[in-house]
């Protein structure tokens, strides 16, 4: 079956926090969705959580890492393994708000289903919300030049792979993934996306 969403969750040791993170997309209660929850060797009882969780939904797919493998390789098997057009990374402390789906999927038809979307977020610490990069500011889609000249203009950290949806023929072709490093993996793979698009649109509600 062939997803609107596949909803990327990589998982280690968070089995306190992991069902309020696959909750939120759940309740989104859309049907053209896939959540695949990749637990990257967890020691802890995340795996049986996820399962849990995995029983009482059947969008929930667990894939389980033999040997710990790290962030970047266990999303680049989420990649792989996605059923989905478009693809949302998830850390297991993020949330998503209410109809965050629908209203994207609106703006993606609206807009003639560009190769990367990137969604308002709020956060606990800086930078906070990348609002500036969104509110009033139209962009050309097929020009995403002018969002990448006012970002440097703003001087703002794009520094995370989860406010960015990406469909994900355009990272197969461009042959994008995340290096096999342990710290900053984001910034690389966020820097691939921006000057390798060429469609690009942005998603004003709260993401």
């Amino acid at each position: 079956m062939k997803f609107f969403f596949s909803i990327i969750i990589p998982t280690y040791n968070v089995e306190n926090i992991i069902k309020e993170c696959i909750n939120s997309v759940t309740q989104q209660k859309r049907p053209n969705i896939e959540i695949l929850i990749i637990n990257d060797n967890s020691k802890d009882g995340s795996l049986e959580v996820c399962k849990t969780e995995a029983e009482k939904n059947k969008v929930i797919r667990v894939i389980n890492n033999k040997k710990n493998l790290g962030v970047s390789i266990t999303r680049n098997k989420g990649i792989v393994k996605a059923k989905g057009k478009y693809l949302i990374f998830l850390d297991s402390d993020d949330l998503l708000y209410k109809k965050s789906l629908i209203n994207l999927e609106k703006k993606i038809i609206e807009n003639n289903h560009p190769e990367v979307i990137l969604c308002k977020f709020k956060h606990k610490t800086y930078p906070y919300t990348n609002n500036v990069l969104i509110k009033n500011k139209i962009y050309n889609s097929r020009k995403p030049v002018q969002f990448i000249k006012n970002v440097l203009s703003k001087k703002f950290p794009l520094d995370e792979c989860w406010p960015f949806v990406v469909k994900k023929d355009f990272l197969l072709k461009r042959k994008i993934k995340f290096l096999n490093i342990r710290v900053a993996e984001d910034q690389l793979y966020v820097l691939n996306l921006l000057c390798n698009m060429r469609s690009f649109s942005t998603c004003q509600k709260d993401f």
